[in-house]
């Protein structure tokens, strides 16, 4: 497979992981004061907080996964997908030493972690090219 192909193959993976976990965490958080326990989450007092920030994760899904149209544009997109990614990663670890959220979590912040390292591979090697 050459770059180009396994450049676009990422973004559309990383779209699709965004999409996928932010779905079905809006359908799970329907019934989120039986549901969020088993991620090691104290159900709030309304979903809607959840349900629009899983909506806006979805969102920019949709944002990765465009950047697999034409990989030779939308840098800055990339660039966002990193700090957030990141971001997320470092807010999960510090609730995690706080013991506020549990190993599944955590997980995904650990897949969106290096994720993020596969597109900052990106930036530096396909956008030098």
């Amino acid at each position: 497979m050459n770059k180009r192909s396994y450049y676009r193959y990422l973004f559309v993976l990383g779209g699709i992981w965004n999409i996928t976990i932010s779905v079905s965490l809006i359908i799970l958080s329907l019934a989120f004061s039986e549901v969020l326990p088993i991620f090691s989450y104290t159900p709030p007092f309304s979903a809607i907080w959840l349900q629009i920030t899983l909506f806006l994760i979805a969102t920019f899904g949709i944002g990765i996964f465009l950047i697999s149209d034409n990989i030779n544009t939308k840098y800055e997109i990339v660039m966002i997908g990193i700090i957030i990614k990141i971001g997320f990663f470092i807010y999960s670890i510090i609730y995690s030493i706080y013991g506020n959220i549990g190993l599944v979590p955590l997980l995904n912040a650990t897949i969106e972690l290096l994720i993020s390292i596969l597109f900052i591979e990106f930036l530096i090697n396909y956008k030098s090219t």
